[in-house]
């Protein structure tokens, strides 16, 4: 199905018009393309150098094993030349999703790997794999195998593994045996890990210059996690409380930070309804970040008197 695809040779001599045949196997059967194709016509240009643009190879062909063979019009049998070495005919697989600008979540499940069969129709089912490299090399189990390839338009699910990185590729690969290379690759992409600030948040209320438990939940290789708090809505400034080190404290998956009123960075003293707490991924503060929404830090009373059980006598002064 490819318009693009030039047949080149060169004749010695006044060769006027040229048959052209391809045969998709060394034993195979020779397939006409085109028949007295006319010097000076066309693509045909027919002393020294010449070419011909092969309009459409068809749809269905698919081979690592195939020949050219061009001869003259006029004494096919005594002026014909067989390419010696093959060439290959394969369909093309376009990998649509992901894309350069994605950002895949560790242990997410709504992402969708898709494709199409851009050009041919002779790839019946496909397997899916990824790099974490660049294409270099690529996971042996593969995401999916003996997908149809016309569920690429829906595109299948995939649970993102923990592998964080920035050189991540999708390759779809055509399942039939002898044709790995008949595959399209996505642009590289991030799979990055997943924070999510779970207190406090959402309203509620903390004492100020008291002990205050921080937690949030994660998903991937996250080592150290950057704690930061703003009295202002998030507006900022950001003041960086601390960093935990979660391989240390053998969280897993979940995660916890006491911020104690006698740390370096104390809980603040002062009343506001707009605190927040932010946290991030020490090694990727760009992207991997979450932000809970106001909570408030209240005062607290000690009554000092009257107490133990002390009588007030009525109308006393």
């Amino acid at each position: 199905q490819d318009t693009t695809r030039k047949i080149k040779w060169s004749a010695t001599g006044n060769v006027s018009t040229v048959n052209i045949d391809y045969k998709t196997s060394a034993g195979g059967a020779w397939v006409n393309i085109v028949t007295g194709a006319v010097t000076g016509g066309g693509n045909i240009v027919g002393v020294g150098a010449s070419e011909y643009t092969w309009p459409s190879i068809p749809i269905g062909l698919k081979t690592e094993d195939a020949y050219i063979r061009v001869s003259d019009n006029r004494y096919p049998s005594e002026t014909t030349f067989s390419m010696p070495a093959a060439f290959r005919i394969r369909p093309k697989i376009n990998v649509t999703s992901p894309i350069a600008t994605d950002q895949w979540v560790v242990g997410s499940t709504t992402n969708l790997i898709k494709w199409s069969q851009a050009q041919g129709n002779a790839v019946s089912f496909v397997d899916v794999y990824y790099s974490i490299n660049g294409g270099t090399g690529y996971v042996p189990t593969p995401i999916a195998t003996l997908v149809p390839v016309a569920n690429g338009t829906a595109g299948i699910a995939w649970t993102i593994p923990d592998a964080i990185g920035t050189n991540v590729v999708v390759k779809v690969q055509d399942n039939e045996a002898g044709f790995t290379n008949v595959n399209g690759v996505s642009p590289v992409f991030k799979i990055k890990g997943g924070l999510t600030l779970t207190a406090p948040t959402g309203g509620v209320n903390r004492i100020a210059a008291t002990t205050n438990t921080i937690t949030w939940n994660y998903t991937g290789s996250i080592g150290n996690v950057k704690i930061y708090y703003s009295v202002n809505s998030g507006a900022g400034p950001w003041t960086l409380i601390d960093t935990k080190d979660q391989v240390a404290a053998a969280c897993s998956g979940s995660c916890s930070y006491s911020w104690l009123a006698t740390h370096i960075v104390p809980v603040p003293s002062a009343v506001t309804n707009t605190a927040r707490i932010r946290i991030t991924n020490a090694a990727d503060e760009t992207d991997v970040i979450s932000e809970g929404t106001d909570f408030k830090f209240g005062a607290q009373f000690n009554v000092l008197s009257p107490e133990n059980g002390a009588p007030v006598n009525a109308e006393d002064t």
